[in-house]
């Protein structure tokens, strides 16, 4: 549970997102988010990009992109 290891400082940007199918009235989503990549950017901060996808209940993708967040590493 990647949530209890870092503490989130700010939101560092988004790219890719992608609009690919609607969601309609009545729809369940979900959302599966994968860690894409690590960087360093000082002693105490990392960058994290997530790629998301939110799917509906046909697994189907009805949104993707990739957020990065400012993390401090304790």
């Amino acid at each position: 549970y990647i949530f209890n290891k870092w503490s989130f400082v700010a939101l560092y940007g988004m790219e890719k997102l992608r609009f690919t199918s609607p969601a309609k009235i009545g729809d369940t989503i979900y959302v599966e988010m994968e860690v894409c990549s690590k960087k360093e950017k000082e002693e105490r901060f990392g960058i994290v990009d997530f790629k998301y996808e939110v799917k509906n209940q046909n697994n189907k993708v009805v949104v993707a992109c990739i957020v990065k967040f400012l993390i401090n590493k304790k």
